[in-house]
C-alpha cells in the first residue's frame, strides 16, 4: 500500500522488495546478522547477466574487479535490476544462489545487486561455502 503523504514521484519509482532485497536491507539496517542475508541469498533465485548468448556459447557472466585481485560475478535479485548491466549483457539465466556459488571457480566472488541496494560476498567466503555444502 501507498503512503499518500510521500510525493507522487516516490511512489512511482518505490518498487516492491524481493524477499532477497528485504533480508539485504534489513541486514544493511542491523536487523538480520549476515549469516541470515547469505542464507537467504542461497534460498534465491538470481539472475545472472551474460555477455553471450548461454544456450549457444555457455554462461560468460558479467564480471567486476573492485579491489585489486579480486573478480566478482554480477548476479541480481530480479529481471528489473538486472537490467543496470543491459548495456554489458543482453541476455541472463536464472539460477539458485547456492547453484552458483557452487559453480564458481576458486578466486571468484559475487556482487549482488537488488532494486535498492546490494552485496558482495567475498571469494574467500564462496570457496567456504561451496565447500561446506559439499562435506
Amino acid at each position: 500500500m501507498a503512503d499518500e503523504n510521500l510525493p507522487h514521484e516516490t511512489q512511482a519509482s518505490a518498487a516492491p522488495l524481493t524477499p532477497l532485497g528485504d533480508a539485504v536491507q534489513r541486514g544493511q539496517h542491523g536487523e538480520l546478522p549476515v549469516e541470515a542475508v547469505i542464507a537467504a541469498f542461497l534460498e534465491a533465485t538470481v539472475w545472472v547477466p551474460s555477455v553471450v548468448d548461454p544456450g549457444e556459447e555457455g554462461l560468460q557472466p558479467v564480471l567486476s574487479s573492485p579491489r585489486k585481485g579480486e573478480t566478482l560475478v554480477a548476479v541480481f535479485d530480479s529481471g528489473e535490476s538486472v537490467r543496470e548491466v543491459a548495456h554489458l549483457a543482453t541476455y541472463a539465466v536464472t539460477l539458485t544462489g547456492r547453484q552458483i556459488v557452487d559453480a564458481l571457480g576458486d578466486g571468484l566472488g559475487l556482487s549482488i545487486g537488488t532494486a535498492d541496494s546490494g552485496f558482495i560476498i567475498d571469494p574467500e567466503t564462496c570457496a567456504r561455502l561451496r565447500d561446506a555444502s559439499v562435506s
